[in-house]
């Protein structure tokens, strides 16, 4: 087996959710509303091999995941621009942004600071069938202390490597027994 300088090994401590026949129903049903107020204003994604629909329905995947294993409900709302404004929903007090991702490990990448809008922040890998392997997750205070910026060819980002995120089962303890220390005085 030939091995990769560039590639370090980590042992992730990951939840994966299996997404059932009606929750994927309901993520095509989010990406269609998306998509559809989304209808007239210019796309700024990245990924010219994919369409709209499917980067709308991959994050609808993953936040349906999310909120699956939180037992919270999924955010439907969608913004004249067709999304949500980064905000993907509540655990608790605390606003939750979903990033999803196809690239194994998925690192946390946001454009620019300002992107980053809620709480914290959760890295879930999306792969077929409705399988979604949540990564884990970091603060807002966190990630902005850690990150590197990083230029993957198409403009610089904000990006804390996988290996860095807290592990998401220990979020949902914290969310139920000390969510004050969880969220707000987390140290990097």
């Amino acid at each position: 087996m030939k091995t990769s300088k560039s590639f370090e090994y980590h042992d992730y401590d990951i939840t994966t959710v299996i997404l059932n026949t009606r929750e994927l129903a309901f993520a095509k049903h989010i990406a269609d509303r998306r998509n559809d107020k989304a209808e007239g204003v210019r796309s700024a994604r990245i990924a010219t091999n994919r369409t709209d629909f499917s980067i709308h329905q991959q994050g609808a995947e993953a936040e349906i995941a999310v909120f699956k294993q939180l037992n919270w409900p999924v955010d439907i709302s969608v913004n004249k621009h067709g999304g949500d404004d980064g905000i993907d929903g509540y655990c608790g007090n605390h606003s939750v942004q979903v990033k999803s991702s196809r690239h194994c490990p998925p690192s946390m990448i946001f454009n620019y600071a300002g992107d980053f809008r809620a709480d914290v922040a959760i890295a879930c890998l999306v792969k077929p069938k409705g399988h979604v392997d949540i990564y884990g997750y970091i603060t807002r205070q966190r990630f902005m202390s850690m990150f590197i910026v990083k230029d993957y060819g198409y403009g610089t980002r904000l990006v804390v490597e996988p290996k860095h995120l807290k592990a998401f089962s220990k979020l949902n303890k914290g969310v139920d027994e000390s969510a004050r220390v969880t969220f707000i005085s987390e140290n990097p």
